[in-house]
């Protein structure tokens, strides 16, 4: 009967071994499926990174006036002398004085929207490379994922080797004491 028992344990030690395997494949197939799927995305943020990096490496750029500047420049400059004009004042301190500070109020704030398109254009880089960010933080998640299924799995897999180790020396003792108790 011993002998039985221990072929049986043989054999099933091997189909539970073939089981560990699938487990261990599935789980390594459905890690690669899902850093498949996440590569366009990891791939996309890359390459936003890269041209993100480049352009605010670069900065804004030379100084470009806003479409239709001129024309607010002028249109203030014409009320200011209107103004001025009406009082007297045209040419005056405070109308010279008027006249300086709607410039550079203007050139400031028109400067502003300048930094303002050039920040904005940087947005759909930023938003991309944090898509890929995202998903390369998916795919470091589904590779530990993985790893701590496999490992789970190795270690059972052990496990149940060394039981069943330790059943076959049990069977072989049982085997062997029936043995000797027949020859002594």
């Amino acid at each position: 009967m011993p002998v039985f028992s221990a072929v049986g344990e043989l054999l099933g030690m091997d189909e539970r071994d073939k089981g560990y395997d699938q487990a261990q494949n599935t789980i390594w197939k459905m890690y690669k499926q899902a850093r498949e799927d996440l590569a366009p995305w990891r791939e996309s943020g890359g390459r936003a990174v890269t041209e993100l990096e480049k352009r605010v490496m670069a900065g804004p750029g030379d100084y470009t006036r806003s479409p239709g500047y001129q024309f607010r420049f002028n249109e203030g400059q014409r009320a200011l002398n209107a103004n001025y004009a009406s009082q007297g004042a045209l040419g005056s301190g405070a109308h010279k004085k008027a006249l300086m500070q709607y410039g550079q109020n203007l050139a400031t704030e028109d400067y502003e929207r300048f930094l303002d398109r050039y920040y904005r254009s940087l947005t759909p880089l930023q938003t991309l490379s944090g898509l890929g960010l995202s998903a390369a933080g998916t795919t470091v998640g589904a590779g530990q994922n993985a790893a701590r299924g496999i490992a789970g799995l190795q270690i059972e897999q052990a496990a149940d080797r060394a039981s069943s180790f330790g059943n076959l020396m049990g069977i072989a003792g049982e085997g062997l004491g029936s043995l000797f108790g027949k020859i002594f």
